[in-house]
């Protein structure tokens, strides 16, 4: 019965643990969907730990550089760095948006709660 027990208090913790990280995951995604300009559209995100890859094309080389900014000032990201940025021949995509990007970033770990306290 012991086992039982404690079979299921593992069991409990463990559920708990993927719905943290589920609140989270949401969360990281709703703080990099306002972060791009008008000009600017994401192709793709990727987290693997606390690194994250942001993709995506903009009107022009400028626009690159706010959505850097807005990475900068987020309470979520830190330490970005710009992976790749340049015209992307070649590729079909539509003409408005000829530029690609890579930016990378980290998850802060002191991400702030909800109402702004930490």
């Amino acid at each position: 019965m012991r086992e039982q027990v404690a079979a299921i208090a593992a069991s409990r913790v463990v559920v708990g643990s993927l719905g943290r990280e589920r609140v989270r995951a949401s969360r990281l995604l709703a703080a990099i969907a306002e972060l791009p300009p008008d000009a600017v559209f994401l192709t793709g995100v990727s987290q693997d730990g606390a690194h994250v890859r942001i993709e995506g094309r903009a009107t022009r080389h400028e626009d690159v550089i706010v959505l850097l900014e807005r990475v900068i000032a987020s309470p979520v990201l830190a330490d970005p760095r710009i992976l790749h940025v340049g015209r992307s021949e070649g590729e079909r995509i539509s003409a408005s948006f000829p530029i690609a990007f890579a930016i990378a970033a980290t998850v802060r770990r002191d991400e702030p709660k909800a109402g702004g306290v930490k």
